[in-house]
């Protein structure tokens, strides 16, 4: 072999290190599997084995790790709750927050459920109340369709051309339930008549296996799949011809299932490496201390040739073609003939190629992929049930879960990847530090320990000191390179040692294409283009997708971030925010330009801050240059009022191409500051009360409940403890939204407005929706949640008629009121006489309910926000004890509010209602006007 391709193959495998004679001889047992967290974060507990120091070899990766109770680093400094949300709503759903709402919802979210649930939290560990928001991510549809991009990826769907198959991999047959995933996860392949239920697709499979939350059957399946279509085959030989598909099955085989190369093997395997070293400072290879390669091939380095082909053509002999697809009527499971139809397992001939296999148990020259996929779920079920089988010096005598174990570490790093954006490993499979090492190790045992749960991956993943890291502002941090090189391995070759470690900054990485893409779409609120999924490669969408990095074949695998031509492609896409040919319904420039209509006192400023607020979470402008900036692309000053312009779009629009094209959009980590006000024009369709509606819809893990009422969320368990609400009185009485933020208190006695009147059934009865009119609490519901009186009268519903009308539905508490024997006082003094001296303007309170301070414009009013008070534009003209309805845009003078459909004055003590009044709290500082009810 010449010179120049041996450099080549070493650099391929992982070159750039320094070529050593040198071996590391396998170690002799000892520590755990996974090395250590515990070595590296002293604080974070020691149960874990491994300093990460020794060489890697056969047996344990070294001693035990520094104890927790020991105290020492107790890991990277973490950032606030708000920075974790933030990140997590990426990580989960692959995309940004819609804006400080949602990122609001979920803090009071987490900290309702930490009130009520008390556990641990820390380094490794997530609170009950972020387990709690993180599960309620999961449980969006958009959870589903996020991962299945991701899963087709990781298995390298070819999107276009001669083997891009969407009739398999991108049509749904069977999208209800988890049969299909649990069809192939426990029957074996050959069961060809199927469940009785109907053919499937992989697509079908992996949104099953979601569902499931296993996703072993993704990769068993396609093990078929995936051999389905292969590139014609001219003028070759059948044998020859055979040869070379397998080989280009082989080296998709190897990526997706094993991350290992039999070609680099022979240079790096867990055994040895030309990259180790017995000085620990000099040391490049830390692999996970298992012998799978050994279990599977015979040989750390790769299975060996026979007299006629090489090792590598003998891994990859059950990757058959030629005699076995289309060969016979053979459907796994009974699924659809788009995925493919095979020779029946029992009629395997001969291989055409003469090839003796030898991978795991499989030998011969009738092996095909029958063979191999029994073989991966036979591994799972074993891993499943037991764990990995590993003796003490790293050998694995089961083939079979040797070879589902190398699944495990590639799907685990194939999910951190995508969450944090760079790799455990380098390009020889390995990792190139301890730290790499152990949190591979670590995450791959809790994998299997779940039952390949997906859900609880990312959970684990989210729970990892590197996830939620503080900014490099943070006074925390000690020095400016005080991360060991989780992010980038190459670090350690600095020749400075204060620069060895790695920085906040090396967290701070493009984010995969695809996500990109699709982020941006959720972002304006696009749909998805036609044949997003499965482009034409030279039509328009294709050659986007192409020039920003996508995935679309294995001869483009696509890469992260925008070089040169990638920019051009995304300006072409992104760069003034046109709406595309496609997409002909109103996005969010024209959702935002419709809410600004409800607020005639908006101000191109507040256009900007909402826009920011939903493309990059910044929502504020507050640097003198970037205003100038962004006055100079609008062409007009921020503070114009943007009723007095007629045409706000195309400068909008431009602004937002700007922000679409920023780093901080762009790149993964980039967090803004922590913020509390949520911008006056965000949409309804993103705005807290709507978001929290269908937070409530999601459901939640251990009984707990959410309701949304009064602008607030409240959290309770299945026992009816409150979460978040107010205070409760002694009595029943109106709602009083918005304010208190204690424990809840029980109920009061049943009120007058709770009589069923006309309604078809009872308020504390699940059912149909209820009529407006039909009984005075029904009206006080559907004010604040027009789904009751819409849709259906579900438990949100009944709840938010225990917290309002204090209705007596039993096992919910709620806050207290005014009680029965009162009527709204129409007699008051104006203006109050206590100045409205319980409420202080600043932050979510924009302005004063009692007095209108800060609201003073001609028809306008100050009432009930998303998470305080805000102003209102006009009309609001409704007078004291007038009709309201939100419904036929009639609202109250300012200092009034609309409940149960008549206007109440806002107070902050008795004296401001009257002789005879009461200021009615429920928990709050401000009240609502009440007497006593004539003839009581």
């Amino acid at each position: 072999m010449g010179a120049l391709v041996l450099a080549s193959m070493l650099w391929a495998c992982g070159g750039g290190e320094r070529i050593s004679s040198s071996t590391n001889p396998a170690g002799a047992g000892g520590g755990s599997m996974a090395g250590g967290i515990g070595g590296t974060f002293g604080g974070s507990g020691g149960s874990i084995g491994g300093s990460g120091a020794e060489p890697a070899g056969a047996g344990g990766a070294g001693g035990a790790g520094a104890a927790g109770a020991a105290g020492g680093d107790t890991g990277p400094c973490q950032g606030s709750t708000q920075a974790f949300v933030r990140r997590a709503i990426e990580a989960t759903l692959g995309r940004k927050p819609y804006g400080q709402a949602e990122v609001q919802l979920y803090l009071d979210l987490i900290a309702g459920v930490d009130a009520l649930e008390k556990g641990a939290s820390g380094i490794g560990t997530l609170s009950p109340g972020r387990r709690a928001a993180v599960v309620a991510m999961m449980g969006r549809e958009e959870f589903l369709f996020r991962w299945i991009d991701a899963y087709r990826d990781f298995l390298r769907v070819q999107r276009t051309e001669d083997q891009a198959n969407p009739g398999c991999y991108g049509t749904t047959l069977r999208g209800e339930g988890t049969a299909v995933a649990e069809l192939v996860r426990d029957q074996p392949p050959d069961m060809v008549e199927g469940d009785g239920q109907g053919p499937f697709t992989l697509r079908d499979v992996i949104l099953a296996s979601l569902k499931l939350d296993d996703v072993s059957p993704v990769y068993v399946a396609n093990l078929f799949a995936m051999l389905k279509l292969t590139y014609p085959g001219a003028n070759a030989a059948p044998d020859k011809l055979e040869l070379a598909r397998r080989n280009d099955f082989g080296a998709w085989f190897d990526g997706v299932y094993l991350r290992r190369d039999p070609v680099c093997l022979t240079c790096h395997n867990t055994e040895f490496s030309v990259t180790f070293s017995d000085e620990p400072e000099l040391n490049r290879h830390f692999p996970v201390p298992v012998l799978l390669e050994r279990a599977l091939f015979g040989a750390s380095s790769g299975p060996s040739p026979d007299e006629t082909h090489d090792g590598p053509t003998r891994m990859h002999a059950p990757l058959r073609f030629d005699g076995f697809v289309d060969a016979g009527q053979a459907r796994p499971w009974g699924w659809s003939e788009a995925c493919g139809r095979f020779a029946p397992k029992d009629q395997i001939p001969p291989d055409i190629a003469k090839v003796n296999a030898l991978f795991g148990n499989l030998k011969g020259d009738k092996t095909s992929p029958w063979d191999l996929a029994t073989s991966l779920q036979e591994g799972f079920r074993k891993l499943r049930l037991q764990g990995l089988s590993q003796k003490p010096d790293g050998t694995v005598e089961d083939t079979d879960e040797a070879f589902a174990y190398l699944v495990v570490l590639n799907i685990v790093e194939q999910v951190w990847r995508e969450v944090l954006g760079t790799p455990l490993t380098i390009a020889n499979y390995y990792p190139r530090n301890a730290t790499a090492r152990d949190q591979l190790a670590l995450l791959a045992e809790g994998f299997v320990a779940s039952g390949f749960s997906h859900r609880e991956l990312l959970l684990q993943i989210l729970a990892s000191p590197y996830f939620n890291l503080a900014p490099p502002e943070d006074d925390c941090w000690s020095n400016d390179y005080p991360l060991p090189p989780i992010f980038d391995p190459w670090t350690t070759a600095e020749q400075d040692p204060k620069r060895r470690g790695n920085s906040v900054a090396d967290a701070l990485v493009p984010r995969s294409s695809r996500v990109t893409m699709l982020a941006a779409y959720r972002a304006l609120s696009w749909p998805n283009p036609p044949q997003t999924a499965f482009p034409d490669r030279y039509g328009p969408e294709g050659e986007f997708q192409a020039s920003v990095g996508v995935f679309l074949k294995n001869a483009e695998p696509g890469f992260r971030g925008l070089d040169f031509q990638g920019r051009l492609g995304w300006e072409s896409r992104f760069g003034s925010c046109a709406r595309l040919a496609s997409n002909p319904n109103p996005d969010l420039i024209d959702d935002l330009l419709a809410t600004a209509k409800n607020h005639p006192e908006a101000t191109v400023r507040d256009l900007v801050v909402a826009l920011k607020d939903r493309i990059t979470g910044e929502g504020f402008v507050e640097d003198p240059g970037e205003q100038e900036a962004l006055e100079a692309i609008l062409g007009y000053p921020l503070s114009t009022l943007a009723s007095s312009l007629e045409n706000l779009d195309a400068p909008l629009r431009r602004v937002c191409g700007v922000l679409l094209a920023s780093p901080q959009f762009l790149l993964h980590g980039a967090i803004p500051p922590d913020q509390l006000t949520i911008p006056i024009l965000t949409p309804p369709s993103t705005s807290y009360s709507t978001l929290c509606q269908q937070l409530g819809e999601v459901g939640l893990p251990g009984g707990l409940q959410v309701s949304c009422a009064g602008g607030s969320l409240q959290v309770t368990s299945s026992g009816g403890t409150g979460g978040q609400g107010g205070a409760g009185g002694s009595n029943g009485g109106f709602p009083q939204a918005g304010s208190g933020n204690g424990d809840g208190g029980a109920a009061g006695g049943p009120s007058a407005t709770c009589e069923p009147g006309t309604c078809e059934h009872d308020t504390c009865t699940a059912g149909a929706k209820l009529a407006k009119g039909c009984s005075a609490c029904v009206d006080a519901v559907c004010v604040v949640d027009a789904y009751c009186c819409d849709n259906d009268w579900d438990q949100q519903c009944i709840n938010e008629a225990v917290q309002f009308c204090a209705c007596d539905c039993g096992g919910t508490g709620g806050s207290g009121g005014a009680g029965p024997g009162l009527e709204p006082a129409c007699d008051v003094p104006i203006p109050a006489p206590s100045g409205g001296a319980c409420v202080a303007v600043g932050g979510d309170i924009a302005c004063n309910p009692v007095s209108g301070e800060a609201c003073t414009n001609p028809g306008h009013a100050c009432d009930y926000g998303e998470k305080g008070f805000a102003c209102y534009g006009p009309p609001n003209d409704r007078k004291l004890c007038e009709s309201c309805d939100y419904e036929k845009n009639q609202f109250c003078e300012n200092g009034m509010t609309c409940i149960g459909g008549v206007c109440l004055r806002f107070c902050c003590e008795d004296t401001d209602c009257g002789e005879g009044g009461v200021c009615s709290k429920q928990g709050g500082a401000v009240g609502l006007c009440y007497k006593e009810a004539a003839g009581r």
